[in-house]
């Protein structure tokens, strides 16, 4: 007897919907895509063309009133995700947020609010979660291989020196920029490594020509113990190198170049198509640099490849067998408490306290 799978719609089919909710909620085999919320000619051809089974529509109270339909996940612009996501739970759905989960707490502490009233499921898509280099570095940290760790940084660098025409991303719409895109990731991350830090200090520039909103910023997490994370972004790095260094005590650990899922997926590659995806994985590559009698020793070392699908399947477990979730609602809140706290700090131009 087959299972009856839980049937999810997508409302919005952007670079986040065609790449990556739509190509992973595919390779999960307990849920179905059974509708595409857009209203672009071109991004319907290529919904038809991708997920030939999953229905287009363009009004997104038909997905609100449809009762067959279990979850939506909503990857619409930053500024839709509040009012979309309390719509959809007030009619009874399931909802998965792109990240970031709102432009504010208070969205998403009302959010959160509703969806205990409602009993329903409300998560965020923090896929970076699943990303190789990630979780190469976190068990590098819980090894304890360097020691007693000084200082984290994280990169997130893009080049892209021309504006993109009419993108929300880069208007001054609210939530836009990249502090709320590739910001969201970063924060995270470093959340879920090293926890909530004791004050925030944030440079946030517009360094391209004509530029409306954050396209760089540099963001440091300071604990108590002097540890201190910087995280930074930006739209005219040439060169992509670095993306993690962790320093210890005992050592030094570098790793280059970015999960290569995003990648794959922009080809139309997708994870249910697995030998070929396998195939079109670039792996990173890392270095721990440690002191020895001789001198430093470098210890290069490949990465595994990451799998963004651990997150629907994950959604799906939580809702059929109530597999604990992997990322709350509460932790995404966090992430948002942090870019709050970074505006607040560059516009101040001072270190601001971080109240739990």
């Amino acid at each position: 007897m087959t299972k009856k799978k839980l049937k999810i719609a997508l409302a919005g089919f952007g670079t986040g919907g065609k790449f990556f909710h739509a190509p992973l909620i595919s390779a999960t085999k307990e849920l179905l895509l059974t509708h595409i919320l857009t209203n672009s000619a071109e991004n319907r051809q290529h919904a038809q063309t991708f997920f030939p089974n999953a229905i287009p529509v363009s009004d997104y109270g038909n997905l609100l009133s449809n009762p067959e339909i279990d979850i939506i996940a909503i990857a619409t612009p930053n500024n839709l995700h509040f009012t979309m996501a309390e719509q959809a739970l007030k009619f009874g759905k399931h909802v998965v947020l792109d990240k970031p989960f709102t432009v504010t707490t208070n969205e998403g502490s009302t959010l959160i609010a509703l969806a205990q009233k409602t009993g329903k499921l409300l998560t965020v898509f923090h896929n970076r979660r699943w990303d190789g280099d990630y979780h190469f570095i976190k068990e590098k940290i819980a090894e304890q291989t360097l020691g007693k760790l000084v200082s984290f940084t994280s990169h997130f660098d893009r080049f892209r020196k021309e504006l993109k025409p009419n993108w929300w991303k880069e208007t001054d719409q609210s939530g836009s920029s990249i502090l709320y895109d590739l910001g969201s990731h970063l924060i995270d991350q470093c959340l879920q490594l090293f926890g909530l830090p004791k004050w925030v200090f944030a440079d946030l520039q517009q360094q391209r020509p004509g530029a409306q909103t954050t396209d760089f910023f540099e963001i440091k997490l300071l604990y108590p113990s002097g540890f201190t994370a910087t995280l930074t972004a930006g739209m005219l790095v040439r060169t992509q190198l670095l993306r993690y260094r962790v320093v210890g005590t005992q050592g030094t650990l570098d790793v280059f170049g970015t999960d290569g899922q995003e990648a794959a997926m922009r080809q139309n590659i997708f994870p249910a198509q697995t030998d070929a995806f396998a195939k079109a994985l670039k792996l990173q590559e890392s270095v721990l640099y440690q002191d020895t009698e001789a001198g430093i020793a470098e210890n290069p070392e490949t990465l595994r490849g990451g799998n963004y699908t651990n997150f629907y399947q994950n959604v799906a477990d939580y809702l059929i067998s109530n597999t604990p979730l992997l990322v709350t609602a509460t932790e995404a809140l966090q992430t948002i408490k942090i870019i709050e706290l970074a505006r607040e700090s560059h516009h101040k131009k001072c270190v601001v306290s971080v109240k739990s």
